[in-house]
């Protein structure tokens, strides 16, 4: 997780964790990168949405989404980690 907060930040909002050893590498013009860490026996994936600020959601979103975030974030950011079979 530390390995994926510190790599998520512009442009890239998107890590890929392979199972095999692989050269560090951006792809999707700096968007993703691709790397390795021992011990994955699945390739997991990282992403970062960035939902813009709280204070601001109001004017950028429709009322029923502006509210649905207030009701579960409580921040700008959110980093999601998944498996493969469930990306």
């Amino acid at each position: 997780m530390a390995h994926a907060l510190e790599n998520l930040k512009a442009p890239t909002d998107f890590v890929i964790y392979e199972t095999e050893e692989v050269p560090e590498h951006f792809e999707d013009e700096g968007r993703s990168l691709s790397t390795y860490i021992s011990g994955t026996t699945k390739k997991v994936y990282a992403k970062l949405d960035d939902f813009g600020p709280p204070e601001k959601w109001d004017e950028m979103y429709e009322e029923k989404i502006a509210d649905d975030l207030k009701k579960g974030i409580h921040g700008r950011f959110v980093v999601t980690f998944m498996l493969a079979e469930e990306y």
